[in-house]
């Protein structure tokens, strides 16, 4: 989970562009957050039923920057993983977010909604994957346990729509997937700057 390199990538580049922003705008502000979880997972397709929903353990990391007193953009990748018969099968969504914090950022309270990629697989031989159009959003309170560090209990939602799901020479698998996992958490999330208050 969460080892994709282009997502290392993207997020460099749009942490660049958001400290960068932050910085022009007098609020030096980079944030980092980063926890385990855990969550339960389904997905349905055109020739398969959703069944139960199948617990698993997630992880989370999110970075950015401030850009007002109540609104931080980042980005970030939610991941859930379960393993079964020798077999792990990993959802991801990578996304860029925006949080909102009702009552300022030093209220701890927010909702917060992404939009980006979902991503898929399986580690069968060959190995089973799949990737589309993604969405998250989550609930969480920073609790302050420090000037520049807080827990971040959170609630995730995470959805993809994936379409096609191929498994290298033995061809495509499945058509029209959709994935969906839900989250419970405790992230660290660390502030620096103007950021921290």
């Amino acid at each position: 989970m969460l080892r994709r390199p282009a997502a290392s990538f993207v997020t460099l580049g749009l942490l660049v562009a958001l400290s960068t922003a932050a910085t022009a705008q007098g609020r030096p502000s980079f944030w980092l957050s980063f926890g385990p979880g855990y969550g339960s997972a389904n997905s349905s397709c055109d020739n398969c039923f959703g069944g139960p929903r199948l617990g698993g353990t997630t992880a989370a990391l999110r970075v950015g920057g401030t850009l007002s007193r109540q609104i931080r953009l980042g980005v970030g990748i939610d991941g859930w993983s379960h393993s079964s018969g020798g077999i792990r099968e990993t959802l991801e969504t990578i996304a860029a977010f925006g949080y909102y914090y009702p009552r300022g950022i030093g209220g701890g309270l927010f909702v917060a909604a992404g939009l980006g990629y979902s991503h898929y697989q399986a580690d069968t031989d060959p190995e089973a994957t799949g990737g589309g159009v993604g969405c998250t959003v989550s609930v969480g309170d920073d609790v302050r346990v420090g000037r520049h560090v807080a827990l971040t209990p959170s609630l995730t939602y995470s959805y993809g729509d994936v379409g096609k799901i191929d498994a290298g020479y033995n061809g495509t698998q499945a058509t029209g997937w959709t994935q969906n996992f839900v989250s419970a958490g405790v992230a660290v999330t660390l502030f620096s700057g103007r950021g921290a208050h």
